[in-house]
C-alpha cells in the first residue's frame, strides 16, 4: 500500500488525480495508448485503403495524432511541477505555505481557488469534492477510491 508521501505523484495539489489524467506519462491512458500504437504500426496505409467500405478510417490521421499525443504527452503530475494548467494558481500556493493538499490549509476552501479564472465551474466544483474527501476520509484512503476512476467521470 502507497503512504501518503508516495501518492504525491498520483494526487495533484488541488486534489485532481495526476494518474488518470491523459496527460500523465506514467498513467493508464498514456500506458494504454503506447500499447495501443504498438499494435496499429503500419496500418495507416491500411485504414486508407479500407476507408472504402468503412468510411470512419478515412479519419485515421487524425486519430494517430490525437493517439500519439494521449501517449506520450509528457506531464510528469503537479506535484513535480508538471501542471498543464500554467495559470493554475493551487501549486504555487500550497508550496508556499507548506502543505501537500489544498485541505490541510486552515483558509480552505479559500477564495483564491473559488474566485480563479482558470477554475471553471466543473473544475471548481472537484477541486472542492475532492479536497473534502480526502480531509474526510485520508490521503491513502481518498487514492484507493479514486484509482481506477476515469479522470473526468462524474
Amino acid at each position: 500500500m502507497e503512504t501518503q508521501e508516495e501518492l504525491q505523484r498520483y494526487i495533484a495539489p488541488c486534489g485532481l488525480v495526476c494518474y488518470s489524467c491523459p496527460a500523465y506519462t506514467d498513467g493508464p491512458v498514456a500506458q494504454h495508448g503506447r500499447a495501443l500504437r504498438r499494435w496499429l504500426e503500419g496500418f495507416g496505409p491500411m485504414a486508407a485503403a479500407f476507408s472504402a467500405w468503412e468510411p470512419a478510417l478515412a479519419d485515421y490521421p487524425a486519430f494517430e495524432r490525437v493517439l500519439a499525443k494521449l501517449s506520450d504527452w509528457g506531464c510528469a503530475g503537479c506535484h513535480s511541477g508538471g501542471c498543464p494548467m500554467a495559470d493554475c494558481p493551487v501549486g504555487p500556493c500550497v508550496e508556499a505555505r507548506g502543505y501537500d493538499w489544498c485541505w490541510q490549509c486552515d483558509d480552505f476552501p479559500c477564495a483564491q481557488v473559488l474566485e480563479s479564472a482558470a477554475f471553471g465551474e466543473q473544475l471548481r466544483a472537484t477541486w472542492l469534492r475532492a479536497n473534502q474527501r480526502m480531509a474526510a476520509v485520508g490521503v491513502v484512503a481518498y487514492w484507493q477510491e479514486q484509482r481506477e476512476r476515469p479522470h473526468y467521470a462524474e
